[in-house]
């Protein structure tokens, strides 16, 4: 499994980018109800607005088995392995979509999209954030 991940300022952007994929599948969403990327982020900006200080207040993951490996997976394992992931670097309690790339006969991953600051306006440490949490 590789796992990538970056603090962003463009979740819109990112969300819509893999909502438009002819083969994306929401499989999470935590604490949201929108269903796009203007709708989410503006769930996210209500919780940003509590802390002015930080500037890339967005999380962007990338998780990518094998490609044998992801086409042994159902959707209950992908959201399995996006909610321990999630669990494991301290973000499974904040805003969250998760969705699944699923393209015909190639690489099976996961995109997962976090608003970086808590329901207390506390922002998730990202030191090393795309080191430290390979997957």
């Amino acid at each position: 499994m590789i796992g990538l991940g970056k603090a962003i300022t463009h979740a819109k952007e990112g969300i819509d980018y893999a909502l438009r994929k002819d083969d994306a599948e929401v499989l999470i969403k935590n604490n949201i109800i929108g269903n796009n990327g203007q709708e989410i982020k503006s769930e996210f900006v209500f919780f940003q607005n509590r802390n002015q200080r930080c500037i890339n207040n967005d999380y962007s993951f990338v998780l990518s088995p094998s490609i044998s490996d992801g086409n042994l997976l159902s959707n209950d394992d992908f959201s399995d392995i996006a909610k321990d992931f999630l669990t494991k670097i301290g973000l499974d309690k904040h805003q969250y979509i998760v969705i699944k790339h699923n393209p015909k006969g190639k690489h099976k991953h996961l995109h997962i999209f976090v608003n970086r600051i808590d329901q207390k306006g506390k922002a998730h440490d990202d030191k090393f954030i795309g080191k430290k949490h390979n997957a």
